[in-house]
């Protein structure tokens, strides 16, 4: 007696065919990667960063805001209503005394055109007060607190600026970066905030992630694919005039989550947010990133030795023994035991921030694997829209 729940000759051949053809995709898919530990690493060296306008110092901004040309009327009216400007920020490197802070420049854009009227750092901190928390202060808040009162920031000022490729270098002293504010006192946040390691190397549609922090919801991540890379050079939709390559990828964004890192399945940052619509985002990457770090790094320490400095005789340049300009910050921005007053007071005062120049004590390389790092002209000259998440 045939068994009715055997199903027809037809039909069988057709789902093992079915259930072959699985095993042989199952084989070619890419598994999903595990991004938990991944955002377990990152998300103390991600700071959220608001700008606040300074209001006796509106009517300064409108001024500029005007002269640069970067906005419509009804984008500035919109932009000056709002109390604040936030974005994401992340540790790029760090001295004895100050942790730096690495972000965007298009969060104060309607304040400059990048290629005629581009803003310095003394501008910035004179129009706002910039002030960063970290995670650990974020967890304080949430967990210790349960969420009353206030969030406990740290002031910050502006150290470097490049309008061209969308960047700002922000300061922090690190004995005043607190997790916690009891009436007067301020207690230090002791946790570390690692420098976030880049990578440059080219690939197209490997797995992503993107930690940001926007509209104050704190270590918010969205995973996509890495896909195209495009020159802004030219474009109607520049108004600002960046200058610089973008990474794509399908990966969604907020307001708030600008400057926030995108990381490949080995936790480096392939390039921080810049602009993006809907599920679709660009990024700044490390090939413009890391020589703005590199920049606006601590200069070295000049040497303690009691010997003669060695280099090259006959003076005259620039170096040890030479006679030539000196190059680094003022006294107050250097690092080292003395003087600790007046490291904080530089902090403090908003009006006199200095960039902090030189080669400094790191180095960056981008990691091709082989590979030339040459790039092409990108972008198939099609309009798009971008709008920076600000």
């Amino acid at each position: 007696m045939d068994d009715p729940t055997a199903q027809p000759p037809v039909v069988a051949a057709a789902q093992a065919q079915a259930q072959g053809q699985g095993q042989d995709q199952d084989q070619d898919i890419t598994p999903l990667v595990n991004w938990v530990p991944v955002f377990e690493r990152s998300k103390a060296s991600v700071f959220l960063i608001q700008f606040t306008p300074v209001r006796r110092r509106v009517n300064e901004a409108r001024v500029i805001a005007g002269a640069a040309g970067s906005k419509t009327r009804e984008q500035l009216n919109a932009i000056f209503a709002s109390r604040w400007l936030t974005e994401t920020g992340i540790s790029s490197h760090m001295d004895g005394a100050y942790l730096y802070i690495l972000t965007t420049a298009h969060i104060v854009d309607h304040l400059f055109h990048a290629v005629y009227r581009p803003i310095d750092p003394a501008t910035v901190n004179r129009l706002f007060t910039i002030e960063v928390t970290c995670f650990h202060a974020e967890r304080d808040f949430a967990v210790n607190r349960n969420m009353v009162g206030d969030r406990t920031y740290t002031p910050a000022t502006v150290c470097g600026i490049d309008c061209l490729r969308d960047l700002m270098m922000l300061r922090v002293d690190r004995a005043e970066l607190a997790v916690r504010g009891v009436g007067q006192q301020r207690v230090q946040c002791t946790r570390q905030h690692p420098v976030l390691q880049f990578d440059g190397t080219r690939e197209f549609g490997m797995q992503c992630m993107l930690v940001s922090w926007p509209a104050f919801r704190p270590c918010t991540f969205a995973t996509g694919l890495q896909c195209l890379h495009r020159f802004l050079t030219g474009m109607s939709t520049n108004p600002v005039g960046y200058d610089m390559e973008l990474l794509e990828a399908y990966i969604g964004s907020d307001q708030g989550s600008s400057g926030g890192p995108l990381f490949n399945a080995a936790g480096q940052v392939k390039g921080i947010l810049h602009g993006g619509s809907g599920t679709h985002s660009q990024f700044i990457l490390p090939g413009d990133i890391l020589p703005f770090i590199q920049n606006n790094a601590p200069p070295q320490p000049p040497s303690t030795s009691s010997s003669s400095p060695r280099g090259p005789r006959g003076g005259g340049g620039r170096g040890e023994g030479g006679g030539g300009p000196k190059r680094g910050p003022n006294k107050d921005d250097k690092s080292g035991p003395s003087d600790p007053p007046k490291r904080r007071r530089s902090v403090r005062d908003k009006g006199k921030a200095t960039a902090a120049w030189g080669s400094g004590r790191w180095r960056y390389t981008l990691r091709s694997h082989g590979k030339g790092m040459a790039v092409g002209a990108g972008g198939s000259g099609q309009k798009y829209l971008l709008r920076p998440r600000s």
